[in-house]
């Protein structure tokens, strides 16, 4: 992503130990969760039963916790989706905060305290933010998200209007009118099956179809819990 690198490279210790003070770092936890919802609906996302009222990507969060909640997963209020509009990335919203990243999310420094995230059943999704969207990693992720918020299986489109890279899409910047709107705008989706980059965006549906949400946990680990691979021992 744009001076994601850089911004690796240039952070110093004391930078580091200071946004480990930021209020949005979880601690005390052994793994983060990701899952895509078990529901779907249009881009008016308030249109959801599961919204609670709200609009907007508040509502995309209000509907990842009500999943989350119903699922009986640990602090369902720590989930939030992967969604971008005009005013918020959806890097910056995976940090518990608003903003773009092109102005460091609202901080001094661009944060990079993130995950690492594992599926329902425990295998992993990727390792911290970083290899998430660094374009030098080709956006690492072990195994496809896959699964819902109950471990079932979901092969399934869900709405991001987010490249790979966290940011709003370039190619493809349509946020359903901010998530207000279930027209025949076309806005960009990823998919539950694929890694690399298409996991954030895998082509465009219309915000009148019908898609899920991608919804990660807040927070950051360290490294991820050990796993083992199904092949040859």
């Amino acid at each position: 992503m744009r001076n994601t690198h850089e911004a690796l490279v240039k952070i110093t210790t004391a930078m580091a130990a200071a946004l480990l003070l930021m209020p949005n770092v979880a601690t005390g936890q052994d793994t983060l969760r990701v899952f895509v919802t078990s529901v779907t609906g249009n881009g008016d996302l308030s249109s959801w039963a599961d919204a609670q009222s709200s609009s907007g990507l508040a509502a995309a969060d209000a509907i990842c916790r009500t999943r989350a909640d119903i699922a009986l997963l640990d602090n369902p209020t720590r989930f939030v989706a992967w969604m971008s509009d005009s005013s918020n990335d959806a890097y910056c919203r995976i940090h518990n905060l608003s903003g773009l990243v092109s102005a460091n999310c609202g901080e001094t420094y661009l944060p990079i305290y993130a995950g690492g995230w594992v599926r329902i059943d425990g295998l992993p999704f990727t390792g911290n933010i970083g290899d998430l969207v660094e374009p030098a990693t080709a956006s690492a992720v072990f195994y496809p998200v896959l699964l819902d918020e109950f471990g079932n299986t979901a092969v399934a489109h869900y709405f991001t209007a987010t490249d790979a890279d966290g940011e709003l899409s370039d190619s493809n910047p349509v946020t359903c009118s901010e998530w207000s709107a279930a027209d025949a705008q076309m806005v960009a989706i990823g998919s539950s099956a694929r890694t690399t980059w298409s996991w954030s965006s895998s082509g465009s549906a219309a915000c009148s179809s019908s898609r899920a949400l991608l919804c990660f946990e807040l927070g950051w680990v360290p490294t991820l819990p050990p796993f083992r691979s199904g092949g040859a021992v």
